[in-house]
């Protein structure tokens, strides 16, 4: 299974514990994702910052300003990192078919391999919790690759290279925590992916999220 739960058999018992919360304490527990997205700038950078500060829309982030209100909780069961490349297209030229070498598949590579590749760390409180590459974090899902050459709308001399790429193969995505990570309430998390130098140059502004799925434990009563 992509989340990385054990499913266990629930009796009525444990069934109505759960949707009927016995003490005023008692937390309910609820699938959930903790997303953040930023911007790898085309012109490169060595590092980008998840979490922090306030979400710039609700597609973007739904944490604010890295912290969880009280008196919620989050168990963190997987991890993933998505880069959030669109299709590119280039025209080849000369007579000579598009050579491939700039588009979304080109930039997953660099963003990935070049100087070792992009770094995630993850902290709470200041204390580092995870500290990964971002390859061995698959993304959530959608196509792995796409190319193909269309000369339908163009001169036949100069065919239209289409690409989409995917840093993941949907359904085998990402990183198993398998609960081992606990966020716990008004207390300061953030994540950062950083890169070596020299600055890897991409053909295009691309967005990356950082995904956590996993279990929200909040108020009921």
């Amino acid at each position: 299974m992509i989340l990385g739960f054990n499913p266990r058999p629930l009796s009525y018992d444990e069934l109505m514990a759960i949707v009927n919360p016995e003490q005023a304490k008692q937390p309910e527990v609820i699938p959930a994702v903790l997303f953040s997205t930023r911007t790898y700038p085309a012109a490169g950078a060595t590092e980008l910052e998840f979490f922090t500060g306030a979400p710039a829309n609700a597609q973007a982030q739904n944490v604010s300003n890295g912290q969880l209100p009280a008196p919620q909780f989050f168990h963190v069961q997987r991890a993933f990192c998505t880069v959030l490349g669109v299709p590119t297209s280039t025209l080849g030229a000369g007579g000579a078919a598009a050579t491939g070498v700039a588009g979304v598949l080109n930039n997953i590579e660099r963003l990935i391999k070049l100087q070792g590749g992009g770094l995630y760390t993850f902290s709470i409180s200041s204390k580092e919790y995870m500290r990964f590459h971002i390859r061995t974090m698959p993304a959530i899902g959608g196509a792995t690759g796409l190319l193909q050459l269309n000369s339908s709308n163009v001169a036949a001399s100069q065919p239209e290279e289409i690409q989409l790429g995917h840093n993941g193969i949907p359904g085998l995505a990402g990183l198993a925590i398998n609960g081992m990570v606990a966020i716990p309430p008004q207390t300061d998390f953030v994540g950062f992916i950083r890169w070596a130098l020299p600055l890897i140059t991409i053909s295009a502004d691309t967005p990356i999220a950082i995904e956590k799925y996993g279990a929200l434990y909040r108020r009921v009563l």
